[in-house]
């Protein structure tokens, strides 16, 4: 890793040549097979999990409910609808998503519509 990565949280490798890792004070790296760069991150925050679907869809989540997504050239931030800390992201597909944080916040992104819930039960309804 460059000097000064500070902590790193979440790490993922689409394969051996091409890898990301996130983590305090809004550090992200991509891997390319042979050495690790920085890359700008959106916002400042601390980023606690990552998921991608494909090499150019990609997201990840942080501290205070920030989420960015990445399209195959820039981290964005995406508007978020919890200023809760977030912990885990999982996708289906590229329009079907969850992250999950503090007090239970469970976020749900569909067709580029984010919604916010304390109910486990419409994951339940997505799987049926």
């Amino acid at each position: 890793m460059p000097g000064g990565a500070g902590a790193l949280y979440c790490c993922w490798m689409l394969s051996a040549t091409d890898g990301w890792a996130a983590g305090s004070n809004g550090s992200i790296f991509h891997f390319n097979g042979s050495t690790w760069s920085s890359v700008a991150s959106p916002v400042v925050t601390n980023w606690n999990r990552m998921w991608f679907l494909s090499y150019n869809n990609g997201w990840v989540v942080g501290d205070g409910g920030k989420i960015a997504h990445w399209n195959g050239a820039n981290w964005l931030e995406m508007t978020s609808p919890t200023t809760q800390n977030l912990y885990a992201v999982v996708f289906l597909d590229v329009s079907n998503g969850w992250a999950f944080g503090n007090s239970g916040v469970v976020i749900h992104y569909y067709y580029d519509d984010m919604v916010e819930s304390t109910s486990l039960g419409m994951i339940k309804a997505a799987f049926q």
